[in-house]
């Protein structure tokens, strides 16, 4: 009879193979792990470097970051001599959402400093990431404060309220005991093979899973700590000789559903004021540039108001860490001139983006807003049946309706008659 001792080892060996042997098989599936949902888990709570070595002496975004829709980045390591380098830092109002990259304020903002100085060779890096909180954007800070930059703005607050909870208190706990998930998500394609295959993949970003009411204790807390974050911010990028500027929040409230309480953003630019009285950075106000027609939803802008915003950053960086010499305003060309340099005048993307804008404002329940952007992004297409076939990916009934009514309006008879019948195709079948 063999012993207990053996038989352990022999049951261990077995399940080490079928360990092993599951994990090759999981390794060739073609699913996506870690999915969208774990990245941006991955990414939002935890402090790994955003830019990765792109070969020889350049840097570019993580390719996680990227499937995540964050925009794919690529610079110099090293600051290029004679070069003043800008850096942009911040949550998805940097990155530029729904036009990014192409229409980001960052990229803007670019253009028009290369005109304004040319002599200076300015180069802007847009470190702005979907989700990304004051807390994140610390660790990015560092990481960027050993690319010497001249100059950072910095725009952070809008995703404090929707993290908070996954890290304080009770969410801190739940992180904690989420290590070995998060060990295994990075480690183990059987993991998540697993989890796919039990339906407990995808479900949630961390940003819709912890969007909870916050009570008024829980809001000082949250306050104190963006105003902690913020000003560690301000030091790391001070110390390695950039002039900072903050950005205070700019926020439409007319849009429904509110991103959170109102009130906490005026309290949040009360602190970012605070901050930069203690740190000596620059304060670049927003309140008399930005008017409710520049937003496409509670805080994110349209590409007029991105372009506002590049517009004010360069008048504030001409003022300060450009300030060696002029920047004269009449070397600005037309905005027409910028919007076909920077791509944002292509009518493809342009129907990219409206139509992002328009499945987000149908997810959100807002009909009436869905059914304007996928009319502009119909309008503007240039090939016939483009929109049809991303509608009908979504399998929403009530979307291709929406389209319908779109495309009759713009007297596309043809295209309305077959989303009509793709929608009865839907509603037969049970969706």
């Amino acid at each position: 009879m063999p012993s207990r001792r053996a038989l352990l080892l022999a049951s261990l060996s077995v399940a080490a193979l079928l360990l092993a042997g599951g994990e090759f098989a999981a390794r060739r599936a073609d699913i996506p792990v870690p999915d969208r949902a774990d990245l941006f888990e991955l990414w939002t709570l935890g402090d790994d470097p955003v830019f990765v070595p792109d070969g020889g002496d350049r840097l570019r975004t993580h390719p996680e970051l990227s499937a995540i829709d964050n925009a794919p980045v690529s610079f110099a390591a090293a600051r290029p001599a004679g070069t003043r380098r800008v850096v942009c830092l911040g949550g998805s109002t940097t990155a530029g959402w729904p036009f990014h990259p192409r229409g980001s304020y960052p990229a803007r903002l670019g253009a028009y400093l290369r005109d304004l100085r040319p002599d200076a060779r300015v180069e802007v890096v847009n470190a702005g990431f979907h989700n990304f909180d004051s807390r994140r954007e610390v660790s990015v800070a560092r990481e960027l404060a050993r690319l010497r930059p001249t100059a950072a703005l910095v725009y952070s607050g809008f995703n404090d309220y929707q993290t908070y909870l996954a890290r304080s208190g009770a969410g801190r706990l739940l992180s904690l005991a989420r290590a070995p998930h998060r060990f295994l998500l990075r480690r183990s394609r059987l993991y998540g093979w697993l989890r796919w295959k039990a339906g407990l993949s995808g479900s949630r970003t961390v940003a819709s899973a912890f969007v909870l009411p916050l009570n008024r204790a829980q809001e000082e807390r949250l306050l104190a700590e963006h105003r902690r974050n913020l000003e560690e911010t301000a030091r790391v990028l001070s110390a390695a000789g950039a002039q900072v500027v903050l950005v205070p929040l700019a926020w439409e409230p007319g849009f429904d559903p509110a991103f959170a309480p109102q009130e906490l953003f005026a309290r949040m630019n009360e602190g970012v004021r605070a901050v930069a009285g203690r740190t000596g950075a620059r304060v670049l106000e927003t309140g008399g540039v930005l008017r409710r027609a520049d937003f496409v939803d509670t805080e994110h802008l349209s590409l007029e108001g991105y372009a506002k915003l590049a517009r004010a950053a360069a008048r504030e960086l001409c003022r300060g860490a450009l300030a060696d010499a002029p920047c004269r305003e009449g070397r600005l060309r037309s905005e027409a001139a910028y919007r076909k340099e920077l791509g944002i005048a292509d009518p493809m993307w342009l129907a990219h983006a409206r139509l992002r804008l328009g499945l987000v404002y149908s997810g959100r329940g807002l009909l009436a807003a869905a059914g304007r952007e996928l009319e502009e992004a119909e309008r503007l297409s240039p090939v016939p049946g483009f929109i049809l076939d991303r509608v009908l990916f979504q399998r929403d009934p009530a979307l291709l309706e929406l389209l319908a009514r779109a495309d009759e309006r713009l007297g596309f008879a043809d295209r309305a008659r077959a989303a009509r019948e793709a929608c009865g195709l839907l509603r037969r079948s049970g969706r």
